[in-house]
């Protein structure tokens, strides 16, 4: 599935569960990075953005990459405002020598 598609999913589902297309929220990202110097450079930018961090997970024998986990600030979730934050996620990830895995949000039913 392309990225625009699983955007599309991911913003079909949060209908699905009472989120507003206009709705500001929190969003959690996944990378991963096959060094920790991308790791750690990645993590660097990501922080001047305003970003926490939760983990940066170095590799076992599972996982034969970095990990790194965290999530923005509230931000605009349209369609619009996810498709401009992801391309901006994706060249991040390549400026980084990473992959950018996707992201996700909670959604409160009460608050959406």
């Amino acid at each position: 599935m392309s990225r625009k598609g699983a955007n599309a999913r991911v913003l079909e589902l949060m209908e699905h569960f009472g989120a507003k297309n206009n709705s500001l929220m929190s969003v959690e990202f996944f990378f991963y990075a096959n060094k920790q110097d991308d790791a750690s450079n990645l993590l660097i930018d990501l922080s001047k953005l305003g970003y926490k961090i939760y983990t940066v997970d170095e590799p076992d024998a599972a996982k034969k990459q970095w990990a790194i986990i965290g999530n923005t600030p509230k931000m605009d979730v349209s369609e619009t405002a996810l498709a401009e934050w992801t391309e901006k996620m994706e060249r991040l990830a390549i400026e980084n020598n990473s992959a950018f895995d996707g992201w996700g949000t909670l959604i409160d039913p009460k608050g959406a």
